[in-house]
Protein backbone atom coordinates (compact mmCIF):
# COMPACT_ATOMS: atom_id res chain seq x y z
CA UNK A 1 0.00 0.00 0.00
CA UNK A 2 1.32 3.84 -1.30
CA UNK A 3 -0.93 6.83 0.11
CA UNK A 4 0.86 9.79 -0.92
CA UNK A 5 -0.41 13.40 0.10
CA UNK A 6 -0.37 16.73 0.24
CA UNK A 7 -1.09 19.57 2.65
CA UNK A 8 -1.33 23.42 2.91
CA UNK A 9 -2.29 25.55 5.47
CA UNK A 10 -2.97 29.16 5.38
CA UNK A 11 -3.19 31.30 8.44
CA UNK A 12 -4.96 34.79 8.05
CA UNK A 13 -3.87 38.10 10.36
CA UNK A 14 -6.34 39.01 12.62
CA UNK A 15 -5.46 41.48 15.26
CA UNK A 16 -8.29 40.51 17.23
CA UNK A 17 -6.92 37.59 18.50
CA UNK A 18 -3.45 38.74 18.72
CA UNK A 19 -2.31 37.32 14.89
CA UNK A 20 -0.19 40.54 13.44
CA UNK A 21 0.68 39.01 10.55
CA UNK A 22 -0.15 35.98 8.33
CA UNK A 23 1.57 32.46 7.43
CA UNK A 24 1.58 29.50 5.53
CA UNK A 25 3.03 26.31 4.80
CA UNK A 26 2.93 23.55 2.39
CA UNK A 27 3.56 19.66 2.50
CA UNK A 28 3.54 16.55 0.78
CA UNK A 29 4.31 12.90 2.23
CA UNK A 30 4.63 9.74 0.77
CA UNK A 31 3.36 6.55 3.17
CA UNK A 32 3.96 2.80 2.33
CA UNK A 33 3.45 -0.31 4.30
CA UNK A 34 4.39 -4.12 2.78
CA UNK A 35 2.84 -7.26 5.20
CA UNK A 36 5.45 -9.97 4.55
CA UNK A 37 3.00 -12.26 6.17
CA UNK A 38 0.45 -12.06 8.77
CA UNK A 39 2.72 -11.36 11.16
CA UNK A 40 5.38 -8.99 10.19
CA UNK A 41 5.31 -5.96 8.10
CA UNK A 42 7.15 -2.79 7.66
CA UNK A 43 5.95 0.87 7.40
CA UNK A 44 8.18 3.71 5.85
CA UNK A 45 7.15 7.55 5.07
CA UNK A 46 9.11 10.36 4.08
CA UNK A 47 7.63 13.83 4.27
CA UNK A 48 8.33 17.74 3.51
CA UNK A 49 7.31 21.08 5.20
CA UNK A 50 8.14 24.65 4.15
CA UNK A 51 6.17 27.49 5.78
CA UNK A 52 5.76 31.21 4.71
CA UNK A 53 5.53 34.17 6.51
CA UNK A 54 6.98 37.57 7.93
CA UNK A 55 8.47 39.10 10.82
CA UNK A 56 5.04 38.82 12.55
CA UNK A 57 3.85 35.69 11.14
CA UNK A 58 2.48 32.91 13.45
CA UNK A 59 5.22 30.22 14.09
CA UNK A 60 3.87 27.05 12.57
CA UNK A 61 7.55 25.36 12.32
CA UNK A 62 10.60 26.12 13.31
CA UNK A 63 10.66 29.93 12.89
CA UNK A 64 9.38 31.41 10.00
CA UNK A 65 10.68 30.57 6.72
CA UNK A 66 11.98 27.50 8.10
CA UNK A 67 11.25 23.70 6.50
CA UNK A 68 12.23 20.35 7.17
CA UNK A 69 11.96 16.69 6.08
CA UNK A 70 11.62 13.59 7.82
CA UNK A 71 12.41 10.02 6.98
CA UNK A 72 10.30 6.70 9.02
CA UNK A 73 10.76 3.34 9.14
CA UNK A 74 8.74 1.09 11.59
CA UNK A 75 9.18 -2.48 11.35
CA UNK A 76 5.58 -4.37 13.17
CA UNK A 77 5.48 -7.91 14.68
CA UNK A 78 1.71 -8.73 15.35
CA UNK A 79 0.37 -11.99 16.44
CA UNK A 80 -3.04 -12.35 17.21
CA UNK A 81 -3.90 -9.04 19.89
CA UNK A 82 -0.57 -8.73 20.58
CA UNK A 83 2.13 -6.47 18.92
CA UNK A 84 5.45 -5.54 19.34
CA UNK A 85 7.05 -2.21 16.77
CA UNK A 86 10.36 -0.47 16.79
CA UNK A 87 10.21 3.24 15.10
CA UNK A 88 13.47 4.73 13.37
CA UNK A 89 13.45 8.05 12.70
CA UNK A 90 15.18 11.53 11.44
CA UNK A 91 13.92 14.62 10.82
CA UNK A 92 16.31 17.26 9.50
CA UNK A 93 15.33 21.21 10.00
CA UNK A 94 16.60 24.08 7.71
CA UNK A 95 16.31 27.90 8.34
CA UNK A 96 15.47 26.97 12.09
CA UNK A 97 14.98 29.95 14.53
CA UNK A 98 17.21 30.31 17.27
CA UNK A 99 16.36 28.13 19.98
CA UNK A 100 12.84 27.09 17.96
CA UNK A 101 14.36 23.47 16.49
CA UNK A 102 15.22 20.46 18.87
CA UNK A 103 17.21 19.54 21.66
CA UNK A 104 18.02 21.05 25.24
CA UNK A 105 18.59 24.30 24.06
CA UNK A 106 16.38 23.94 20.67
CA UNK A 107 19.26 24.20 18.47
CA UNK A 108 20.04 21.00 17.34
CA UNK A 109 18.59 20.75 13.34
CA UNK A 110 18.96 16.85 13.14
CA UNK A 111 18.07 14.65 15.69
CA UNK A 112 17.61 10.51 14.97
CA UNK A 113 15.58 8.50 16.84
CA UNK A 114 14.47 4.57 17.81
CA UNK A 115 11.20 3.89 19.70
CA UNK A 116 10.38 0.04 20.86
CA UNK A 117 6.84 -0.25 21.76
CA UNK A 118 4.56 -3.30 22.22
CA UNK A 119 0.60 -3.87 23.20
CA UNK A 120 -2.49 -5.27 22.70
CA UNK A 121 -4.90 -4.39 20.45
CA UNK A 122 -8.43 -4.51 21.64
Amino acid sequence: MVTPYLQYTHIPQDTAIGLAGSASSWGAAVLGKYSFDENWSLAACGEYIATQGGALAPNLLYGTGSAAWSATITPTYQAGKFFGRADASYVRAMDAGAGAAFGMDGNTKSPAWLIFEGGILF
